[in-house]
C-alpha cells in the first residue's frame, strides 16, 4: 500500500520482467527470474489497473489466444457468471458493446485465473469502481485464498480487508 507515485506499479513491472530491479534479484521457488527469463517461465498473471479489451467476444477477451478457456466458468469462479449470461456471444470492446470499469475488471480477473499461474498480480483492482462493485471484486479476491498467492497493490484502505499481510511503501 502506498500513495500514488511510490513504486507500487514499478514493483509489479519488476516481477513481470518489464523493468530491471534497482538492486537485488527476483526469485520464485528458488529460481532467479532475471531480465532474460521468458514470460512463460514466470509464475505471474497480471491484472493491470486499466484492464484492456480486444475487439471480440467475452470468451476471446478472457482467452487472449489461449486454448480451452471458458469465460463463463472463470467468471463463475469469481461470482460474476451473470456477466457471461448477459453478454452471450456479442462482441465487446472496439466496435462492440462497451463494458463498464467494473465489468472490465471482472474480465481481467477471469483472464488472470484462466492463465493458470500460481501468483496473481493485481494493480489497483478496485480503481474507478463504485462501492458496490468494489465490494464484489474484493469478495472475489478473498475467495481466491488457498488457491493463489495474490499480490495486490493499492492506495485504497478498503482493499486491505482482504489482505493477510500489508506492506506500506513510504
Amino acid at each position: 500500500m502506498a500513495p500514488t507515485g511510490r513504486g507500487k506499479t514499478t514493483l509489479l513491472r519488476v516481477l513481470l520482467g518489464l523493468e530491471a530491479p534497482a538492486a537485488g534479484v527476483v526469485r520464485y521457488g528458488g529460481l532467479e527470474l532475471g531480465p532474460r527469463t521468458e514470460p512463460g517461465r514466470r509464475p505471474f498473471a497480471w491484472v493491470p489497473q486499466d484492464a484492456p479489451l480486444i475487439a471480440g467476444t467475452l470468451d476471446e477477451n478472457v482467452a487472449l489466444g489461449a486454448e480451452g478457456v471458458d469465460a463463463r466458468r472463470a467468471l463463475g469462479a469469481l461470482g460474476a457468471a451473470e456477466l457471461a449470461d448477459a453478454l452471450g456471444d456479442q462482441a465487446v470492446g472496439a466496435g462492440g458493446r462497451s463494458l463498464s470499469g467494473g465489468e472490465r475488471q471482472w474480465v481481467a480477473l477471469a483472464r488472470a485465473l484462466e492463465a493458470g499461474r500460481p501468483v496473481l498480480l493485481l494493480d489497483e483492482p478496485t480503481s474507478g469502481l463504485d462501492a458496490a462493485s468494489q465490494a464484489r471484486v474484493l469478495e472475489a479476491i478473498a475467495a481466491l485464498r488457498g488457491r493463489h498467492t495474490v499480490v495486490l497493490v493499492t492506495h485504497r484502505r478498503e482493499a486491505l480487508a482482504v489482505c493477510d499481510e500489508v506492506i506500506e511503501l513510504v
